[in-house]
């Protein structure tokens, strides 16, 4: 089953810049957070920080063709991953034509943060659930 997620994470993810859709990075957010629960798992921790972690981390991405994938892209991805549920249920009050316009997570990411934020809240943290990476 995590493999069938992984390899479908990386057929997106070579075809991501392309033709990029929501669902291809729905796709390629839970190929990254499965690569992260094995790195955790390998490097016997139980959070994505330190060198054992980041280690077994990096290595899973050069195994499965995600080497190339910014630490930043990444962070949103695991964040995407983590919360789809509820980005789902958001997205579903989106207008099609603001749907369409909100498919990569940086994009995503920023104005679902938007949408929540209350009136003179500080901006949202720009740290991401997979920590430690390459820059």
């Amino acid at each position: 089953m995590t493999e069938d997620i992984v390899n479908a994470g990386k057929a997106a993810w070579q075809q991501v810049h392309r033709a990029t859709s929501f669902d291809r990075w729905k796709t390629i957010a839970l190929a990254v957070s499965v690569g992260r629960q094995q790195a955790l798992r390998t490097a016997g921790v139980n959070a994505p920080h330190g060198a054992k972690y980041s280690r077994a981390f990096h290595a899973w991405l050069d195994q499965n063709g995600f080497g190339e994938m910014a630490y930043g892209l990444r962070a949103k991805c695991c964040t995407l991953a983590e919360n789809l549920p509820s980005i789902e249920q958001w997205r579903s009050t989106l207008s099609e034509v603001k749907r369409s316009t909100l498919n990569n997570p940086g994009d995503r990411h920023q104005a679902l943060a938007q949408d929540q934020k209350p009136e003179g809240a500080a901006p949202p943290s720009r740290h991401g659930a997979c920590q430690q990476g390459r820059a």
